[in-house]
């Protein structure tokens, strides 16, 4: 009898269009604490924090972006982490323009929105 494993799914990299590769990386260093993984050919990268990778991808179309300010009921990522409160007094002290600030929801968790500099929506949660 042949034994079978079950695969298990063990990351999630979300892929986000973005005008100006640089900017978008600068961003998620100097706002939010990632680094750069990997960058590749001037066109595409990876910047990671604590295992949470977003990849980021130039775009040629000429808006590739989701407004983020258009769409408050939307989300591109959402990321739970184990302090909510201390994320967001970091993200505090590095000047993030915040689309919520951080409170408790009726479903069980404290988050904040964060809206990235090629208008994308990150959400933070940490369940309360």
């Amino acid at each position: 009898m042949t034994s079978h494993t079950q695969a298990i799914l063990t990351a999630i990299a979300p892929q986000f269009l973005v005008l100006n590769l640089q900017q978008a990386c600068d961003f998620y260093v100097e706002k939010l604490g990632f680094k750069v993984a990997f960058s590749y050919g001037g066109f595409y990268a990876g910047v990671e924090r604590d295992g949470i990778m977003i990849h980021l991808k130039l775009s040629d179309l000429p808006d590739p972006g989701r407004h983020a300010k258009q769409h408050n009921d939307h989300l591109d990522v959402y990321i739970t982490v184990n302090d909510a409160a201390a994320l967001y007094a970091e993200y505090l002290g590095r000047g993030v323009e915040f689309a919520q600030p951080l409170e408790a929801k009726p479903w069980g968790m404290q988050e904040f929105v964060v809206w990235d500099n090629s208008g994308f929506i990150l959400y933070f949660g940490q369940p309360c």
